[in-house]
């Protein structure tokens, strides 16, 4: 049932989208790389080492999709707060471009084993991944 509310929940977020300003959507592209890169530093900051490359890249990529940011930034909206629809514009486009950032990121790094950069970030995680059947022998 709750996925079912968010695929249709995300359904309604696509509807209320409006790319007529390119500034919004510029300004939405810089929030979620700022978020992109914040979450890099966190993950290699505080992420035990015990973790395997391939997994602290996972989830330095994975962000939060938005669903709570997208029912609060509608309350300024409701309560008529000047420059709410810029505001709820924006978290839109924070929203679409962090959906699109993760979609382009997990494959990258599943496929293309880390990618140079992520493999060389966090090459002193030492531990060994469940699913990388190359570190631990087992052909799946």
């Amino acid at each position: 049932v709750v996925f079912l509310l968010k695929i249709f929940f995300f359904v309604y977020l696509g509807i209320s989208i409006k790319i007529s300003d390119f500034n919004v959507m510029l300004v939405g592209f810089l929030f979620t790389i700022a978020i992109l890169f914040a979450r890099l530093i966190v993950i290699f900051v505080f992420a035990p080492r015990s973790l395997s490359p391939r997994d602290a890249s996972i989830m330095s990529a994975m962000i939060p999709k938005g669903l709570a940011a997208a029912v609060l930034a509608s309350i300024p909206l409701q309560m008529g707060v000047e420059f709410s629809d810029v505001i709820l514009d924006i978290v839109y486009s924070v929203i679409l471009w962090s959906i699109i950032a993760c979609s382009i990121l997990i494959p990258f790094i599943e496929k293309v084993r880390l990618g140079g950069v992520y493999k060389k970030i966090f090459s002193h995680f030492k531990g060994v991944s469940v699913s990388d059947d190359d570190n631990i022998g087992i052909n799946v």
